[in-house]
């Protein structure tokens, strides 16, 4: 009897460790499965998202692409950024109109329908460099429907009675001029002065003024490239005031040279 009391203790405590090791084993493979199953399903999220990223790209390429396509007035080149958008993103079998579409289905949308309420890109919009590049120098501009005025003040331009260009001015007279130059398109300058008489050996007259500064202004751009027959001058003297020259500030916003640029010959050629 007393051997057999001996003996329960040791195997009571042998079964207590044998029961710690299951539950450490079982544990231990609880932890590597459930790691497992988050790397599934992070691998799963990412590869979810690559699909969606990638079908975004395709999508906004081909918007970029016809707007683009917009920028230069061709049809011929419209037509076929068109045809090529057709190619790729439109089924070849018409798809079948139906009131309402079965859940699950897919109803194409040929791309020159999806694109037609796209607004034809504006003077403003084609050309928005050479009004940003004015702006930044502090010049006014107005946006019309199919040109703009910019106005350059005189006082940043000349010394007073003097036609010669400051030279703080060139940076930004000479970054529109290789815009005007880039685009191709049409510019006309105009000299105006206040109603201060003025009659000097070299410039007799407000007239000769500011047909003398409008002139400046043309040599910059023609030395930068610009098509000799894209470009004029001409000087309105004191007869176009923009404000009253009975006072410092009037007659200052007097003394201005106005660029007006178009896509059209304003002598009448063949513009654009």
């Amino acid at each position: 009897m007393s051997s057999d009391s001996t003996q329960n203790p040791a195997n009571s405590e042998s079964d207590s460790q044998g029961q710690s090791s299951f539950e450490a084993a079982y544990e231990s493979y609880r932890t590597k499965k459930a790691a497992a199953a988050g790397r599934r399903s992070g691998e799963q999220t990412i590869e979810a998202f690559g699909m969606s990223f990638t079908s975004f790209s395709m999508i906004l390429l081909a918007f970029f692409v016809y707007l683009n396509s917009l920028a230069v007035p061709d049809t011929a080149r419209k037509r076929n950024v068109i045809g090529s958008l057709s190619k790729h993103f439109v089924r070849t079998q018409a798809a079948t109109v139906v009131d309402r579409p079965p859940t699950g289905t897919q109803v194409d949308i040929p791309i020159p329908e999806l694109i037609q309420g796209f607004p034809e890109l504006t003077f403003s919009t084609k050309y928005t460099a050479i009004s940003d590049a004015a702006e930044q120098a502090s010049f006014d501009v107005i946006r019309e429907a199919n040109r703009f005025v910019i106005t350059l003040p005189g006082e940043e331009l000349f010394r007073s009675g003097d036609d010669r260009l400051k030279a703080g001015v060139l940076p930004a007279l000479r970054r529109i001029g290789e815009l005007i130059k880039e685009k191709g398109l049409f510019v006309e300058v105009e000299g105006h002065t206040d109603d201060q008489p003025i009659s000097t050996q070299r410039f007799p007259s407000n007239w000769a003024l500011s047909i003398a500064r409008a002139a400046s202004v043309l040599r910059l751009f023609v030395d930068l490239g610009v098509e000799q027959d894209h470009i004029s001058a001409s000087g309105r003297g004191e007869y176009a005031p923009v404000a009253s020259n009975d006072t410092l500030d009037g007659r200052a916003e007097n003394r201005r040279v106005v660029l007006i640029i178009s896509e059209q010959d304003p002598l009448g050629g063949n513009g654009r």
